[in-house]
């Protein structure tokens, strides 16, 4: 696919109408650009289509590594147990690099939990592996990414315990009350809350 890249590339380059140096484009040139952007779009296009088309689809069995007795023989256990570790091994060695390197542009950079979740997936990585992720920047000058790592972890964690103890209430007044001190818990000073938990 990359080889069919430069293949459009090199024909955009060739046939995109040359516009004087320090001068705006007419709009008839604008015109004459934006269709030719979209026909060699939709050519890639095109080729990426074929391309997927020619590709067999992966299917990973991922209760390969479950203690559940799957109808299977063991060689194609073994065979779908190495598929799953190359997965994971593609995963931490290529995906997450490539996500943390993208973290070190100054472009597109995540700046909130749902631009974070976005950015994970887009580079393939699930949010499940905020702290593996976390860990790997520890020692890299990325300040603002460390915190908002470090915040989004306690935040899931809290919505985690909420969400236990919110199913556990019967009461509903004593939902607010409960919701108040797991906030105190996590924001207040430490004397504030062993005040609290004292009486």
């Amino acid at each position: 696919m990359e080889e069919y890249e430069k293949v459009i590339d090199e024909e955009r380059k060739q046939r995109e109408p040359k516009i004087e140096e320090g001068k705006e484009p007419t709009d008839e040139q604008k015109q004459e650009i934006m269709k030719l952007r979209q026909e060699l779009s939709a050519k890639k296009l095109d080729q990426f289509q074929t391309y997927l088309s020619d590709i067999e689809p992966i299917v990973f069995n991922t209760n390969v590594f479950k203690s559940v007795k799957l109808a299977v023989t063991p060689e194609e256990l073994a065979v779908e147990e190495e598929k799953v570790k190359a997965l994971a091994t593609f995963l931490k060695e290529t995906a997450v690099e490539t996500l943390i390197k993208n973290m070190q542009r100054n472009e597109g950079v995540p700046t909130d939990s749902q631009s974070l979740s976005e950015f994970f997936h887009q580079n393939g990585v699930n949010i499940r592996y905020l702290g593996y992720i976390a860990e790997k920047i520890k020692k890299e000058n990325m300040n603002f990414m460390k915190q908002l790592l470090e915040r989004e972890v306690v935040v899931r964690c809290l919505k985690h315990i909420l969400n236990i103890y919110i199913r556990d209430i019967q009461a509903q007044d004593l939902l607010s009350g409960a919701i108040a001190h797991a906030l105190n818990c996590l924001l207040a000073p430490k004397d504030f809350v062993k005040r609290l938990d004292e009486g």
